[in-house]
């Protein structure tokens, strides 16, 4: 195993235990926010952890990327 050499600041090591439910808890509200918006105009979005797929119209998928 190879140590990086720094210490982490804020939050938790990447891999650690707890890091993939904070993460979640982080993005949820963000997450559901997209979601209803897509679903508005006929789409759907699937979430696991961080990945994510978003399937609606090209102009809502565009529209929404730049509210990012």
């Amino acid at each position: 195993m190879t140590d990086a050499g720094f210490q982490v600041e804020e939050g938790v090591h990447q891999g650690a235990v707890p890091s993939g439910y904070l993460y979640s808890l982080a993005q949820n509200c963000a997450m559901q926010n997209h979601r209803e918006r897509v679903e508005a105009d006929g789409g759907g979005v699937t979430v696991i952890l961080d990945d994510n797929t978003t399937l609606a119209p090209r102009e809502v998928i565009f529209t929404l990327a730049k509210q990012l």
